[in-house]
């Protein structure tokens, strides 16, 4: 399993943690649950000469400011990755999303794991999410492909499979006129070039969402993978929104893919 990292012990004592795993959101009431992300992303900070990936933070409500105090450490990385990661997210905020970054050691990073590969992203910033690729085959060296800039929308999920191809999941958001339809986007040149696979829940086979669907990320064993969905319809019977968890799967690397209608969740 090269690149998911060692796993961690829980810190001794997680009210010391360092300024720069704190996400800092003003105006926000404390909580005394840790808050994990809905799509699965791991909240990163950095530990000397390590960057370690959280399931989830605590909020703190301070009267200086609003924190997310980092709990449940599972995997490590060298520091190193996280500061390339860290400087591609500040440079791709600024040339694709006009946003400057006046201080990027503060910058918060969370993203998806895989057994060989980090997607780094941050928090969106107008429907719209900075991402940073990054790949190893052995757990040492880690290659970094070129982020998806003609498309930069709220990522959903993401999976690196070699040093030139990789998947990103998007939220629709309404951007597509039909809500069954995902973006999901591929490249097989290291990124240089991206490619919608137009992926679209059949009619015939679910109920219309009334939520855009999100698409977590992918996983992979060889070619084979899977990449789940989950989204909202509406139950007439109970006049409410219930959830909906389905997939696509493919047989041959993310060319194509086969859709499978799942179960009711709770929500």
């Amino acid at each position: 399993n090269s690149g998911t990292g060692e796993a961690v012990a829980a810190h001794p004592d997680n009210a010391t943690v360092p300024p720069d795993v704190l996400a800092l959101f003003a105006g926000l009431e404390a909580a005394e649950e840790p808050w994990f992300r809905e799509d699965g992303a791991a909240l990163f900070g950095f530990d000397g000469d390590k960057l370690v990936a959280y399931k989830g933070g605590v909020l703190h409500d301070e009267p200086e400011a609003c924190y997310y105090e980092p709990v449940e450490p599972f995997a490590e990385f060298p520091a190193e990755l996280g500061e390339r990661a860290r400087s591609s997210l500040c440079a791709y905020m600024h040339r694709c999303l006009g946003t400057e970054v006046r201080d990027e050691a503060a910058l918060q990073m969370f993203g998806y794991i895989g057994k060989n590969c980090v997607v780094f992203m941050n928090e969106q910033h107008h429907g719209a999410q900075a991402a940073a690729l990054f790949y190893t085959p052995d757990g040492n060296e880690w290659t970094e492909l070129l982020p998806n800039e003609a498309a930069p929308y709220e990522l959903t999920g993401g999976c690196v499979l070699s040093d030139s191809t990789a998947i990103l999941c998007y939220c629709n958001n309404r951007l597509k006129d039909d809500p069954r339809e995902l973006i999901v986007m591929r490249t097989e040149d290291g990124g240089r070039t991206w490619e919608d696979i137009g992926l679209v829940i059949p009619q015939e086979l679910a109920e219309q969402p009334v939520q855009p669907i999100r698409a977590l990320s992918p996983v992979f064993d060889g070619e084979h993978g899977v990449m789940v969905l989950t989204y909202q319809v509406y139950n007439r019977e109970k006049g409410e929104a219930e959830g909906r968890t389905s997939w696509f799967e493919t047989a041959d690397g993310g060319r194509t893919w086969t859709f499978h209608l799942g179960a009711d969740r709770e929500i």
